[in-house]
Order: structure tokens, then C-alpha cells, then sequence
């Protein structure tokens, strides 16, 4: 497949939008043509002249039509109730309904008799397929987890929200409702409040002043290259509709247009507006189901922005990591559970000398979105993230 501009292709993408009810299965996928069609186009006369949003948001169309043509679509059908259940045991089902409901009309002894074989008939086959089930259920517990966890989930019937949310004030129990009340919730424990000078100052005093950090940061292709070796083989995705999947098995294909996205955005300090678009679900803490304060909102990022992010990541972190503390354990690579053993190791040195130990423990609520802009904004900027990152 091939087209004489890239605007053809981009005007494609725009109309490509998925069938509702249907949605791309990526395990059918041909990736050996979309592979072909992505290596054939010219990439920098795509991206020529764009800023950084012309060129994520062109990037991002690209994929898309490509999905809409290599991905094949499959319906969206709701699972089988019971999940033991066959076409045999769902005709049975209407046979025992129809008899129940000729008897209902009738009540006579040929219409009793016929509901109740009609029932007896449903009942053996349902309790032979149900048996059958939980022996395969059995059969799979070491093999396949993912489906014992699901038969374990929908044993408990509380797989999915509550009918009803509510926030303390008032209840909901529609969809629109309730997501209005967690796009309250979660947006009430944002904080955006303007910091004086003097605390920006004050917190950034023990903050290292360096400079000649080098050249400015520039994203190579083998940059790229390594980071989407790294990614997981995910067909998850944020609202551009592109998976890792995607990126990881095209990978040969996308190297040159993602480092030239990237240099885009690093070179004019423009952080792409789709990018900064996400899916946010909520998920449960702890406490009473019902209650949206029991939530936390967790966003599920677009698949390039987040490549993006993993490879400035790992550089700040060679740049800055010797700065950090020693004591620090949490977000650390390699050191999420070093804590304890830190800890314990620790006490367990002062309690052999006859020493006393105290600790103290803090539990920030909605620390992330409580996390100063402003003050960590001047702080990289006293590192020389700026010299480093333009």
C-alpha cells in the first residue's frame, strides 16, 4: 500500500476512526506489512517543518491508520453467563423458559410435565459442565494463573464498582454520576497554589549549584533503540489507541520518526499537548467500596510520551544519581525493599549495644498531587537541568 504525500496518509488516519462495538485484535495482526509500510515512508518529509505538537500528533496518525489497516477488528461480545456455559446449555435455558411460561398460562398436568423434564434436562447439563469447569480450573491452577484468579474474582462477585458511589454528601448510581464524583474527589486533593519566593529559596538552599554538565542532552537512535528493547509486550493503551506492542515489534521502523519527535520536544522545551492526555481509573485503597475517597486515580499514559519520559529518565538518573541520599530506598532502582532490611539490620546493631531506638512514621495523603511544581522546578534548574535539557 502506498500513497504519493504524507498528507494522504495523515488524512487517512482522521478518518479511520474504530466501528463501535468492535475493537483491534493485535494477536491477528499483520506486522510484517504494517513493518513494510511503515519502513517505506519518508519520515523526514513527514515531520519537516513541524513544531513538537505538528510532529507527535503526526506520528500519532500515522500509527493509528496503520492499526486501522494491518489490525484486524473483532466484535466486542459479552462473556458467557455462566462461563461454563454453551450454545447446547442456552438452548436448553429458552426450552425450560418457554415450558415454565406455556405451564404458567395453562397449569395443566401435560404442560407440568413438560417444564419439569425441560428443567431436569438444564439442570444435568449445567451441573456437568459446571463440574467440568472446575476441574480444568484445577487442571490450570500452576499452568495458567491469570484464569484461576479470574474464577477466584468472580467467586467473590465484587470484580467492578459498587452500583452506588458516594462521597460522604451525596450519592450516585448511574456512570456519568459516579465519574463525576471521582473527577471531584480527584481533583479536590490537587494542589496548585502559587509558592512565595521565600519558600522556593529556602527549600532549594541545600541543592547543589553545577554547571558544565556538558553538551545539550540529544536523543540517538540507538537511544531509542535500547529503550523500546525494554519495553513489555503490552496491547494496553492511552487515548491515541497505540500499544507498546506496536512500538516494540515495529520497533526497526520507528527509530528514526520517535528520536526525531524526541529532539523536537527536548530542543524547543515543548512537552507534546497529546502527550499530556490520559485515561484515569480509579483504584481501590482500602476501606468501604462505596466511597470514592477510598480511591486513588491512577493514569494510563500514551506508549510513545512514556517512552519519552523512561529515556530522560535515564538521564537525569546517570547525572544526579550520586546526589541522592543513601538513606533513600523508595523509587530506587533495585532498592524497593532494602528498607526493611536496613531497618531491622539497624535495630537489631543498637538493641546488642543497650541502646534505644525511636522512629517515627508519616503517611502523606495524595502526596503526588500535593507535590510542589515550583519548588521542584527550582531545584532542577539549580542542578543545571536547564544547561543539560534545551
Amino acid at each position: 500500500m502506498q500513497t504519493s504525500s504524507p498528507t494522504a496518509y495523515i488524512t487517512g488516519c482522521l478518518d479511520s476512526t474504530a466501528v463501535q462495538g468492535h475493537f483491534h485484535d493485535f494477536r491477528k495482526a499483520d506486522f510484517n506489512s504494517m513493518n513494510d509500510f511503515l519502513q517505506n515512508l519518508n519520515w523526514t518529509e513527514i515531520l519537516h517543518g513541524t513544531d513538537a505538537n505538528q510532529a507527535a500528533s503526526s506520528l500519532s496518525y500515522v500509527l493509528v491508520y496503520a492499526i486501522d489497516q494491518f489490525v484486524s477488528k473483532i466484535i466486542r461480545r459479552k462473556p458467557m453467563k455462566p462461563v461454563w456455559s454453551n450454545s447446547h446449555l442456552k438452548s436448553l435455558k429458552r426450552l425450560k423458559r418457554a415450558a415454565l411460561k406455556k405451564h404458567s398460562k395453562y397449569r395443566i398436568d401435560e404442560t407440568r410435565v413438560a417444564y419439569l423434564e425441560a428443567k431436569q434436562n438444564y439442570s444435568w447439563l449445567n451441573d456437568r459442565l459446571y463440574a467440568a469447569h472446575q476441574i480444568n480450573i484445577q487442571d490450570c491452577l500452576k499452568s495458567e494463573l491469570k484464569s484461576f484468579w479470574n474464577y477466584v474474582n468472580d467467586q467473590r462477585k465484587q470484580t467492578d464498582l459498587p452500583s452506588t458511589m458516594t462521597n460522604g454528601i451525596s450519592e450516585a448510581s448511574t456512570i456519568m454520576a459516579i465519574a463525576d464524583l471521582f473527577r471531584s474527589q480527584f481533583s479536590s486533593v490537587f494542589s496548585d497554589e502559587a509558592t512565595p519566593v521565600h519558600a522556593i529559596n529556602a527549600a532549594k538552599i541545600n541543592v547543589p549549584q553545577l554547571t558544565n554538565l556538558g553538551h545539550s542532552f540529544t536523543v540517538t537512535l540507538d537511544t531509542v533503540s535500547g529503550a523500546l528493547e525494554r519495553l513489555k509486550s503490552s496491547t494496553g493503551h492511552g487515548p491515541d489507541c497505540i500499544p507498546s506492542l506496536l512500538l516494540k515489534i515495529c520497533s526497526t521502523a520507528l527509530v528514526l520518526p520517535l528520536a526525531t519527535v524526541f529532539n523536537k520536544s527536548l530542543t524547543t522545551g515543548v512537552f507534546p499537548n497529546s502527550w499530556k492526555q490520559s485515561y484515569v481509573f480509579p483504584m481501590h485503597k482500602k476501606g468501604c467500596k462505596q466511597s470514592v475517597a477510598k480511591y486513588r486515580g491512577i493514569a494510563a499514559l500514551n506508549a510513545v510520551s512514556k517512552q519519552f519520559e523512561l529515556i530522560v529518565l535515564d538521564e537525569l538518573v546517570h547525572i544526579y544519581a550520586h546526589y541522592v541520599s543513601p538513606n533513600q530506598h523508595g523509587f530506587v532502582p533495585k532498592r524497593s525493599t532494602t528498607n526493611l532490611s536496613s531497618y531491622t539490620s539497624f535495630i537489631i546493631r543498637e538493641m546488642e549495644k543497650g541502646q534505644q531506638v525511636d522512629a517515627i512514621y508519616t503517611d502523606l495523603s495524595a502526596a503526588f498531587d500535593k507535590m510542589n511544581h515550583e519548588i521542584t522546578i527550582a531545584k532542577f534548574d539549580k542542578l543545571g537541568l536547564n544547561d543539560r535539557f534545551k
